[in-house]
């Protein structure tokens, strides 16, 4: 994984040369560069989106714009997740479940010409994979043990409150639903409130800016 001290670009000899790379943030001494956001973006939908569709839909980024930006904003989740768990030594993710995703990812990313072109290692193969598995299970653990109970008068408040939204129909046909959203609601907001202190913690900065 690259770590670098300045505002360099990258030209190693894993990339072809027309790929270059350049810092895009930091966390500690961790520097952050393009190429990693690229690569987190296309080892993203290896691991996630069905067979069919990743076969025809597999995208990329341009190196700038506000796709550029959030995709650079979940690398930057990822990066304090992972070292959070790591920290504390919790959401190991078990040997077996990442062999399996490493077989998956490599199986189907192997002749693709939008992976190859980035010259990935085994090794950052590795790193970055695991790293956002254990990101993964953490942030599924921390959103079930951030799940707040919403009593029925909030939902009340919430259905009086909107209630052109709801129009005639009766808060009783809408209760559960609206318990539903709130509880989601609530949970969100916990969630956004611990990855705000993480980035803090870790001194999370960008380098990119609004064009």
């Amino acid at each position: 994984m690259a770590r670098i001290l300045g505002l360099i670009l990258l030209t190693g000899p894993l990339l072809a040369p027309a790929m270059k790379s350049r810092v895009v943030g930091q966390a500690g001494d961790y520097f952050f560069t393009s190429r990693e956001v690229h690569i987190n973006h296309i080892l993203e939908q290896a691991l996630v989106v069905p067979e069919k569709k990743f076969k025809t839909e597999l995208s990329t980024l341009k190196d700038q714009g506000k796709d550029f930006r959030l995709e650079l904003s979940g690398v930057f989740l990822e990066w304090v997740v992972a070292r959070e768990a790591s920290e504390f030594s919790v959401a190991k993710v078990p040997e077996k479940d990442f062999l399996l995703a490493l077989e998956t990812v490599s199986r189907r990313l192997k002749s693709r010409e939008e992976w190859k072109k980035w010259g990935v290692s085994q090794k950052e193969m590795d790193e970055f994979l695991r790293r956002k598995l254990r990101a993964k299970k953490f942030i599924q653990f921390k959103a079930e043990s951030s799940v707040i109970e919403v009593t029925m008068a909030e939902a009340e408040a919430y259905y009086k409150k909107n209630q052109a939204r709801f129009g005639s129909v009766p808060f009783s046909s809408f209760s559960e639903r609206i318990k539903v959203f709130l509880r989601k609601k609530k949970r969100d907001e916990r969630l956004q409130l611990w990855f705000e202190v993480l980035q803090k913690k870790y001194n999370v900065r960008s380098f990119v800016t609004e064009t």
